[in-house]
């Protein structure tokens, strides 16, 4: 799955709980001149806005945005009935953090490695040798003294 299927994944699920858990937004999500491709095609059209004006300045390198100004990007897309959309990016890179659930017999199974991986280092410890610190050899210099 390509990083922009993740993305649009991403954004329509929170937009689709986000219409059914809020009534008001509900009939604008309906709207039938709106999908997910112009969505997110107007989220990466002002990402790219953002990193060229971030490469402007002296030290830009680009943009990182929050889920949070992601998603209310998504919802400023439905509300607007005349928004520029621009066309979809292709050659870019999306990062979307996502939450892993795991299964029980995962959660068992990697219980179980580290277990495994934390009694090799132990055992590593224990059986390595132990070099005795060498004993410091200090000069002792006497000086004659003609005054006693």
């Amino acid at each position: 799955m390509k990083s922009t299927d993740n993305f649009k994944t991403a954004i329509s699920q929170y937009l689709e709980n986000k219409a059914k858990t809020d009534a008001l937004f509900a009939p604008v999500f309906s709207k039938e001149n709106k999908n997910i491709d112009d969505c997110c095609a107007y989220i990466m059209g002002v990402a790219q806005k953002l990193a060229e004006d971030s490469m402007k300045s002296e030290n830009g390198h680009g943009v990182g945005l929050t889920a949070k100004e992601v998603f209310n990007m998504a919802v400023h897309y439905y509300d607007e009935d005349d928004i520029e959309v621009g066309q979809l990016i292709e050659n870019c890179q999306i990062i979307v953090n996502h939450k892993v659930e795991l299964t029980e017999e995962e959660k068992a199974q990697a219980k179980e490695a580290a277990i495994k991986l934390c009694i090799a280092d132990e055992y590593k410890k224990l059986h390595k040798k132990t070099e005795k610190p060498k004993a410091e050899v200090t000069e002792v210099y006497t000086q004659a003294t003609l005054f006693l």
